[in-house]
């Protein structure tokens, strides 16, 4: 049997990835008070949160922290264009389905998970927002499965949101909530400890890579 197996015109196709990555299931993000979120690290100025989310054994993940960069590099470290970006480390592949417009668009990624377990695919609907007075960046994430024909893979469902803000001319902060269900017959105190740690992961290599 075969082993359970990536606003401003110019980086809406950027928005191609999304990160994962981490990834939830169809649940909504309502935005939760900071009451819900129990801190669960605080590493090197990353705050990783996690809080339950009805009807899934996933845990929801919230990480924020502070970037030494202009939004522009942090835009530029966080979509680099189609493909994966280097600090998604479980991104294996990705393709944009389709843009709808500058701020819109749909992308095909799958998702490398380590053995035992087989790699996932997921189709992600991203919209992007700027708010013109603040600068504030927003990106809305949530999966559309029946918008692309099965590949052979089991396929997880997902959603979140990323935020960009400007705290100074070379400080940004990112807050990014996610919620993924990555379906199948999981250990899920595994997976809920593993996504704490891949995210640490990443979002340190985002920070290094925007700083840099």
């Amino acid at each position: 049997m075969q082993r359970e197996k990536g606003v401003h015109a110019g980086f809406r196709r950027e928005y191609a990835l999304t990160i994962l990555l981490l990834l939830v299931s169809s649940t909504c993000l309502a935005a939760p008070s900071d009451a819900d979120w129990t801190l669960e690290r605080d590493v090197n100025d990353i705050q990783l949160y996690t809080r339950v989310v009805a009807g899934s054994p996933i845990n929801a993940v919230k990480v924020k922290t502070r970037i030494n960069a202009t939004q522009e590099s942090v835009m530029k470290a966080m979509w680099g264009g189609e493909g994966c970006d280097t600090w998604r480390t479980k991104c294996k592949s990705s393709k944009i389905l389709k843009t709808i417009s500058t701020n819109e668009n749909y992308t095909y990624f799958v998702l490398n998970l380590p053995w035992p377990l087989a790699d996932r695919d997921i189709v992600m609907h991203s919209i992007s927002k700027i708010d013109i007075t603040s600068g504030k960046l927003t990106v809305l994430l949530k999966s559309e499965s029946s918008y692309y024909p099965d590949q052979g893979y089991v396929r997880a469902e997902s959603s979140g949101k990323v935020t960009l803000s400007t705290i100074s001319d070379k400080v940004v902060e990112l807050v990014q909530i996610m919620h993924t269900d990555l379906r199948g017959k999981l250990p899920t105190k595994e997976v809920n400890a593993r996504t704490l740690t891949s995210t640490l992961k990443d979002i340190t290599l985002l920070r290094a890579l925007a700083e840099d």
